[in-house]
């Protein structure tokens, strides 16, 4: 879940359940600015996170990022980047299977179908809100 200035993680092993980090210092950042699939299989060897507090305060050896995509306000055809599906573990992985691959791309999407349903509950209220006012 992530707000303006911090990245709240949850998971079920215990060093990750409540642990929260500035979101500069997560990957999450470096995920979202792609529209694809992000894996960083050693963070304590990467440049880009080595230094990071998060990577010593939570033992976040690999992590793997898919983009969830809702269309675009504006109707014309594009997505947009509204979170991320994550497997974090704390152990450096250097590599996935092609079948974990596809694992994470279906459950990506039905976490994206949800969202979908989500908003389109929530612009048909609106709308019987704004119909009934």
């Amino acid at each position: 879940m992530c707000a303006k200035h911090e990245h709240v993680m949850f998971g079920t092993h215990p060093a990750f359940v409540g642990a929260a980090v500035p979101r500069e210092q997560t990957s999450c950042q470096h995920a979202l600015m792609s529209p694809y699939p992000f894996m960083a299989t050693h963070q304590e060897a990467d440049v880009r996170f080595h230094k990071q507090g998060a990577i010593s305060a939570i033992p976040i050896r690999f992590y793997l990022g898919f983009p969830l995509k809702l269309p675009a306000v504006s109707g014309n055809g594009k997505e947009v980047t509204v979170g991320m599906l994550c497997c974090i573990d704390s152990k450096p992985r250097a590599e996935i299977t092609r079948t974990q691959y596809a694992t994470m791309t279906r459950l990506a999407g039905t976490a994206t179908h949800f969202l979908l349903q989500k908003a389109d509950k929530s612009t048909s209220w609106i709308a019987m809100l704004a119909y009934w006012n």
